[in-house]
């Protein structure tokens, strides 16, 4: 999924005119699996310590600079929905309660917290 991304993010930059080189792909693949396992990027340090993350900047940018040129960015969309409810750093929480039961069949209330 990693190149595939990587792959999306080119064909955005090409579509808007940015040059690449041929083998950029190559490059990020072997730059990427010469980290040492422990390395950790600062999008996922930030994110397990609560702090806000940069998902407009990051995958947000991906995503409407892709669909402004109609470039589909599939991979970038999905972690795009799945990083936004984390942006301001809290963890968004859903609580499901059943609070009576109506006609036989369980009443539920949500309830969305942060903390």
């Amino acid at each position: 999924m990693f190149l595939e991304a990587v792959g999306e993010v080119a064909a955005v930059a090409r579509a808007h005119g940015v040059r690449l080189p041929d083998d950029h792909t190559e490059r990020i693949d072997k730059y990427a699996t010469a980290l040492p396992p422990s390395t950790r990027s600062s999008l996922l340090i930030d994110l397990s310590q609560g702090k806000r993350i940069e998902v407009e900047a990051l995958q947000g940018s991906v995503v409407r600079r892709g669909r402004k040129v109609g470039v589909a960015t599939p991979v970038m969309a999905a972690l795009y929905a799945v990083l936004k409810p984390h942006e301001l750093g809290q963890v968004l929480f859903l609580s499901v309660a059943t609070t009576r039961v109506v006609g036989g069949a369980p009443f539920l209330t949500t309830e969305l917290s942060r903390r």
